[in-house]
């Protein structure tokens, strides 16, 4: 979850430099495609392949090693959250949940970190 907030933060630094350094043609395009993105994140389909994405890019940033495949994505309803499940070679599964339903782009949950 921390790298997730961590990169959320950079990316949004990132973004208003890039804002303010710009012309006012770039600005309007750059808000304009801010705003298509949040608009698209009304769909179910658009959701889910965020949630998916986001899943993948902590997985592979965090168990490179492992080898881990996409194996199943389900919305869980009392959790608020999205359960996505990936399959190692040997037939084991992990799985992470990632929120909110509208943008799924948090990690909250990850069954092989035990951490304190």
């Amino acid at each position: 979850m921390q790298i997730t907030l961590v990169l959320l933060e950079f990316l949004a630094f990132v973004l208003v430099v890039v804002i303010f350094k710009s012309n006012k043609k770039r600005k309007i395009l750059i808000l304009t495609v801010i705003a298509l993105v949040v608009f698209s994140h009304q769909f179910a389909l658009v959701q889910k392949t965020t949630a998916r994405l986001t899943a993948t890019a902590y997985v592979t940033a965090n168990y490179y090693d492992k080898d881990l495949k996409f194996h199943e994505l389900e919305w869980l309803g009392p959790y608020g959250a999205y359960g996505v499940r990936f399959k190692d070679e040997n037939g084991d599964i992990m799985g992470v949940q990632v929120i909110s339903k509208k943008m799924p782009i948090v990690i909250i949950y990850d069954s092989l970190d035990q951490g304190p």
